[in-house]
Formats: C-alpha cells, sequence, structure tokens
C-alpha cells in the first residue's frame, strides 16, 4: 500500500462492501520486484562477508561501521527485513587489497606445534 502511494507501483484503492482493498498492476509489480532485485544483488548479506573477508560477526560490522564497508539495513531500502546487507563491490576491494599485499608465508626455522609471535 505504502509502495503505491508513494507510486512506486501502479496501482489503486477500491472500496469493498466495508473495507478499502489495494489493488496493484501485475506488471508494475513485476518490474518493482526485478529493480529490487537487481539492487539486491550489489549487496551481501554478514556471512557472506565474513566468509569473503575471513572475519567473525562483530569484526564485519565493526569495519563497516568504521565506514570502510558501505551497508543499508533492509527496510530502508525495501530489502527483507531483519538483516544488513554489505555492499559487495567494498567487500571485495577490502579481499583483493588483503590477497595483492599479503606478506610471504616462510618456514619457521624452529618447526613445532608453537610459533613465537614475532616469527610469525
Amino acid at each position: 500500500m505504502d509502495l503505491v502511494r508513494a507510486e512506486q507501483i501502479d496501482g489503486l484503492f477500491v472500496k469493498v462492501s466495508t473495507r478499502i482493498e489495494c489493488w496493484v498492476k501485475r506488471e508494475s509489480l513485476s518490474r518493482w520486484i526485478a529493480d529490487r532485485d537487481s539492487e539486491l544483488a550489489r549487496y551481501m548479506l554478514r556471512p557472506e562477508v565474513e566468509q569473503a573477508l575471513g572475519v567473525k560477526n562483530i569484526t564485519a560490522t565493526s569495519i563497516a561501521e568504521a565506514g570502510a564497508i558501505r551497508y543499508v539495513r533492509g527496510p530502508s531500502c525495501d530489502f527483507p527485513v531483519g538483516s544488513t546487507y554489505f555492499l559487495r563491490e567494498d567487500v571485495m576491494r577490502i579481499r583483493d587489497a588483503f590477497e595483492r599485499y599479503a606478506a610471504p608465508a616462510c618456514d619457521y626455522v624452529k618447526p613445532g606445534s608453537l610459533i613465537a609471535l614475532r616469527h610469525a
């Protein structure tokens, strides 16, 4: 109903006996869904971000809140409610930077189960 009122979807309000119904044009609704889904494809959910960057939930959120990753809350962009969406472009840029500038791995001169932090 809000989308019809905001003229994002073509529709009309019809009074049926004692209630008012909102009727939408199927084509208009399908177009709106396609537009929303193409915009949604630009974003990643938190579990995807954690996997891509190898970080935990709190770290992913902290990176985003610091401004390194743009993000939106679901309802603010007409995305599903209850989730935060992180801009895929920013996540991939960070991942690529870590991969490009990764320190070379070296064999440890004193093999064992523990390693000195200064050698790591």
